[in-house]
């Protein structure tokens, strides 16, 4: 019973055009998050990991990612913060 209720549950969710669409955009997501972060640009990456969580609201592998990133990210001090804003423009 138990892997006939899984079996069902997949062919549910390959049938359901929505889901499809939910899964394909996420994976678009972590592919563009990927190319930001090896390129350097973390701002954009964090937007990308906004947009992700928006998607998937229960992912909290990625909701941890996007808060490490966050952490590392943020000015350590005033004279960080307008050092990085200077080489940044």
């Amino acid at each position: 019973d138990r892997h006939v209720k899984t079996l069902e549950e997949v062919v549910k969710r390959e049938n359901d055009p929505t889901i499809a669409a939910r899964d394909v955009q996420a994976q678009a997501l972590n592919a563009r998050i990927t190319l930001l972060l090896g390129r350097g640009d973390v701002d954009e990456a964090i937007v990308a990991y906004d947009q992700l969580l928006t998607l998937l609201p229960d992912d909290a592998t990625k909701k941890a990612e996007r808060d490490k990133l966050k952490a590392e990210w943020a000015p350590k001090n005033a004279a960080h913060a307008k050092a990085r804003e200077y080489l940044l423009k």
